[in-house]
Order: structure tokens, then sequence, then C-alpha cells
């Protein structure tokens, strides 16, 4: 087994149309709960509304849930009910969140703490008062000013958009230090709650009170709350469309009356300790690592790795093509011996088999412009005196290409296409701040990366390694349980997220620490040999 908990949401997770959990997720929770796993629930309603299916579960699996979080983690309870964290909007926030829903006459109801002790919910409004007592096994009563103390959420709604939006507009403006919130119900509903909490921190308190560390641990969910949580655990997993969690979660389903049963059986309790068929890692350390070896030893290295692991070999790396070349012409190894490289963290990727790019996820044409204009128009002075560079990779009749710009206004911009990334150099990194800072105002499509503290590297913001790394697997028929992965720096964690099995040095960033499955020794002496001997000693001894 690979994982030890699992974190889920009820409503659009577990729970179907109905509000009914189906036989398959009960079934596959039980499965799930008797091959040692811990199941927690991670949920944005109150604990009296989430009971029933509490209860439900425990009767099914034979066994008390170890921890409840409700209220999107506002409060977390044990398995005898008892309270281990609280975490309250302050009573002075809450008189200004109430304030401005009478303000835009919008739909409020909220939990505190008293009328969670009685199985009751806070309303303002009278259709809503209706309303909840046909959709929630609780009370309903209305604001008084001596509600308003020890609110623990807020939940607001409107059939109006655009009253959300001043909703949110005012939230993010006035109060962004002091609360979270998320949006739901196609955009018409906001949950608000302390900023110290939200599912994802509390499964990390949950995973530290038993202490299964973050790698062990999943979490699945279909709407704003479920970001922090599937954001912050090793598998995570989405249902349906939202934009925001298909982004972030490595694996995404679609089939809501069955997605914990799917999850579970095809991806938490599948043997880890089948043969790899893919091996996914960053090139760049070893690079980094590897700049004063012999040329033949590291070619030799190389061949030796790919021999030894006997399955595909995906590179992945932060350089771009053209670079790429450079570095293993310098290095004296060829690019051939892999069968894949993922290029510049997600912008492309080439297939040595087929001797051609098989994805690329371009810039579009505004905002090429965009950045051209924005550089030429503001920081022209640096460019002509050369204390900023600018690289331009592209696609030209399926070849990937390079060339420096010095000048923007030789540039046609009608005819600008193809473009995959652009590269920013300075010794000044304030200088690239401030670009990087314009362009963010300006475009929200735009994603970037840094490469070094003077190295800025522009591209299409749903451009990840994590995405090609999925579409060479699809492509491939291999499954997550099949693949493996190495990272070292922090823009690796969408790879050792998606690995069934991955590792580390010791010498790794923190973050990438957290969440990889191994962490090797690192030796003064780095040979690549170390990488292969780890992986080989690991899938031996089946772990």
């Amino acid at each position: 087994m690979i994982n030890n908990l699992f974190a889920i949401d009820l409503d659009g997770t577990l729970l179907n149309a109905y509000k009914k959990i189906s036989k398959p997720n009960l079934d596959a929770l039980k499965h799930y709960s008797d091959n040692g796993g811990k199941i927690i629930i991670a949920t944005g309603r109150s604990i009296s509304s989430a009971r029933v299916y509490v209860d439900m579960i425990q009767k099914y699996i034979g066994k008390k849930l170890e921890y409840i979080i409700t209220l999107c983690g506002a409060i977390i309870l044990d398995k005898n009910g008892k309270e281990i964290k609280k975490c309250l909007i302050s009573n002075e926030i809450s008189k200004k969140i109430y304030a401005k829903t009478r303000e835009l006459k919008v739909a409020c109801w909220a939990y505190n703490d008293q009328s969670i002790k009685k199985d009751s919910v806070l309303c303002n409004n009278k259709f809503f008062l209706f309303i909840s007592k046909l959709n929630f096994p609780l009370k309903t009563i209305k604001f008084i000013p001596s509600s308003l103390n020890g609110i623990a959420k807020f939940n607001i709604f409107s059939f109006s958009k655009k009253k959300i939006l001043k909703l949110v507009s005012w939230l993010s403006k006035e109060l962004s230090d002091e609360i979270n919130f998320s949006i739901g119900g196609a955009g018409r509903q906001i949950e608000i709650y302390n900023s110290k909490c939200s599912k994802g921190t509390s499964i990390q308190h949950v995973c530290s009170l038993l202490k299964i560390p973050l790698n062990q641990s999943a979490a699945i969910g279909d709407s704003g709350n479920d970001i922090s949580a599937i954001k912050d655990v090793k598998f995570g997993f989405s249902i349906g469309g939202l934009n925001q969690l298909t982004k972030i979660a490595p694996f995404n389903l679609r089939k809501q009356n069955k997605a914990v049963k799917h999850a579970i059986e095809n991806y938490l309790l599948v043997d880890s300790r089948s043969e790899a068929k893919m091996f996914a890692f960053n090139i760049d350390y070893i690079f980094n690592n590897l700049k004063h070896s012999k040329k033949c030893n590291f070619n030799k290295q190389l061949l030796n790795f790919v021999n030894r692991c006997n399955c595909i070999m995906c590179l992945c790396t932060d350089y771009s093509f053209t670079e790429l070349v450079k570095i293993s012409h310098d290095l004296g190894f060829s690019l051939n011996n892999f069968h894949y490289v993922v290029l510049e963290n997600g912008t492309s990727v080439f297939d040595f088999f087929k001797n051609r790019l098989i994805a690329v996820d371009f810039l579009n044409k505004d905002d090429l412009s965009l950045v051209f204009n924005s550089i030429n128009n503001h920081f022209k002075f640096a460019l002509l005196n050369k204390k900023i560079s600018v690289v331009v990779n592209g696609v030209k009749n399926e070849k990937i290409y390079s060339f420096n710009i010095e000048k923007f206004n030789d540039m046609h911009f009608d005819h600008l296409t193809n473009f995959l990334s652009i590269s920013i150099y300075s010794s000044n990194k304030v200088l690239i701040d401030s670009i990087i800072k314009m362009l963010i105002l300006s475009s929200a499509s735009i994603g970037f990366f840094w490469v070094n503290n003077h190295h800025v590297i522009i591209t299409n913001k749903n451009a990840s390694k994590m995405n090609m790394l999925k579409l060479i697997i699809s492509s491939l028929n291999i499954s997550h349980n099949n693949l493996f992965g190495f990272g070292h720096y922090d823009n690796d964690l969408s790879i050792l997220k998606l690995c069934s099995s991955s590792f580390a040095f010791s010498n790794a960033s923190a973050n990438v620490k957290k969440f990889a499955t191994h962490i090797a020794p690192c030796s003064k002496k780095f040979e690549l040999g170390d990488i292969c001997n780890f992986f080989l000693k690991k899938q031996k001894n089946g772990n």
C-alpha cells in the first residue's frame, strides 16, 4: 500500500446528487480501512450536518473515523467527538462581514459556538430559512447582534454573480489578512473562515497527530474549499472540471458516483512493487554536479543507468532545447539515450522515438505582444545597454529554435506565433522583478518560473511538468503506479506528486523532501550511478 491517510470531501464528492453515499463507495472505504488506511472526513458542513454520514461510514467499516474536519477546517473533532482544534473569526471581522451582506442584500447563514452546540444554523433571509429546513437536519434561527460572537464560518449566497464579485473584491481588498474564502455553487456562493485555517492546514495537523508523513496522504474534492487540501497532500484527486482544481490536482476524476472507489482501487491500494515502466527525473541537478566530470565517465554512467533501469526514461529540465543540446555536447553524451524530454518546466515535450515535438503549450499572441511592448516601452534603455538579455524560444517546422532579441522595434507582432517561452537574464534581480510584476498585473494567462536569481522564464500559465508527464503516460497507457521519479528543486514537486514512488537527495529543498517517498543520502562525490543504485534497491525491496 502506498498511502496511509485519505481525506474525503462530502458534497459533490462522496455524496451523489441525492445526498447519498453509493454502495460501491462504501465498499471501497471498507476495503481501504481493512488494509490499514486512515479515513478522515474534510467537509464544509458542521458536525451536526455531517453526523449522519459519519455514522453511516463508521457502521459500515466497523470502526470509528480518527478525525473529522468540519466547517472548512475551522473545527477538528477526534473520534470521540471532542474538539481538538478551533479557529474562529474575530467578532470585529464578523460584524464587518455581516454588515456587508446586509448592504449587498445577499443571503447569509453562519455557524457560531452556540449554534453548533444546539444543532442549529444562523440565517438572515426568510427564503433561506425555509429552504434550509428542507436541506439541513438543523434548526434555523435568525441573526441577532450577540450571535456574531464566535463565528466559525459564514456561507453567503446570491443568484446575482455581480453581487458575489463585489463581495469577493471587498473581501480581497479589506480583509485578506484576516480571512480565507472559497467560491463555489457555480460562482454564486462564498464560504468565509479564519485566515489561519483551511482543509489543507487541518489535514497537515491531523497527519502530525497520527504521525503520518504528507507523502503518504491523499485528498479528494470538487470545489474551491478543497484546493488547499489537494495542494497540501501527496496524492490529490479532483472531481469534475473546476479549472482551479484541475490545474493543481495530479489526478482528475470525472465520475462523481464512483470517484472515491476509483481513487482507492486504482491508485491508493495498488501494489507499488510492480515493475517500473517509466522513470522521470530532473537532469538539472545532475548537470550542476557534473560540470567538472570527464565526458566519457558521464556518458558511461548515463548508458549504464538507462540499461540497468530497463524502463522508458523521461528527462525533465528547465532548459530550452537549444541549451540542452549545448550542455549535452559539452558533457559528451547523446540525448538519444533518453526516450522523452520535457522542456522548460513543461512548455513542450520532445519524443526521441519519433524525433519530433509531440506536445507544446504556446504563449498566445496577445501575451507575446504584451511582453515585447512592456520591455520595449519601459526597459528599452536596459536592453540597449545590455543590462538585460532576452532570448525567445519557438517552434518552426516542428523544430525548436532560439534567438536573441536586441531591438523589439524590428519585430513584426502580426506574425508572432508558435512561441514557447521568453527567457530574461540580468545581473540586476530588481530589474527582472519589475518586469515580472508589470506582466502579472497586465495578463492573467502569463506564467513564469525562476531558474535562478538572475534568470526568469515566461511561459503559458498552464505549462507544467505534471501536465506533460500526464500526456506521455496516457499515450503509452502507463498507470501512475508504474511511474517513478527523482526531483531536487521546488518546481519538481509536480513530478513527485504524480509518481507512485519518488526520491530526492538529502540536500534537496525542504518541500521536495516533504513529498518524496524516499530520501537518498548524498555523497560528496556525486555519481549518476547513485540514483540508479538507490532506485533499483528500492524496487527490489518492494518499497
